[in-house]
């Protein structure tokens, strides 16, 4: 018998057309509302759910990208106290956390950002350092973060 999975079970992904036994069909899936029974109306059905599912895809993708877009154009400053240490490194006495790099991002730029798409966020040296943010699934955005010496 075949039928439309309208959950992930043992038998298969959602939305997929898959066949099974009689019985398994309708003692578990179809009481389990993990399934319904493949027919026109229903194979209808699944073609418009699908067709919604790949808009809002696409649709998710292009905010990605236009955020990338944002994000790539905008380099943020940041001042941290630093000392010169007698052998001639300087020594940081703070640093950049995601906290601030979100808190300038929102403030100054207006973009809000959830704090766990940033990657590789702890900045503790003084110059030029990129922020991988992770927008959308394989979508990604460089964010370059200057830090200089406070005096």
């Amino acid at each position: 018998m075949k039928v439309i999975l309208i959950k992930d079970s043992n038998a298969g992904k959602k939305n997929q057309i898959v066949e099974v036994s009689a019985g398994y069909a309708t003692n578990f899936l179809f009481r389990q509302n993990l399934a319904i029974p493949y027919n026109k109306d229903n194979e209808k059905f699944l073609k418009d759910v699908l067709e919604k599912e790949r808009e809002i895809e696409n649709e998710k993708r292009f905010e990605a990208n236009e955020l990338k877009t944002k994000l790539e154009k905008i380099n943020l400053s940041f001042k941290l106290k630093a000392s010169l240490r007698k052998d001639g490194i300087i020594s940081v006495h703070s640093s950049i956390s995601a906290k601030n790099i979100l808190n300038e991002l929102e403030e100054k730029h207006g973009l809000k950002i959830d704090r766990h798409a940033l990657e590789n966020v702890h900045i503790n040296t003084i110059g030029l350092s990129k922020i991988i943010i992770n927008l959308y699934k394989d979508i990604k955005a460089i964010l370059l973060v200057k830090v200089e010496k406070d005096e």
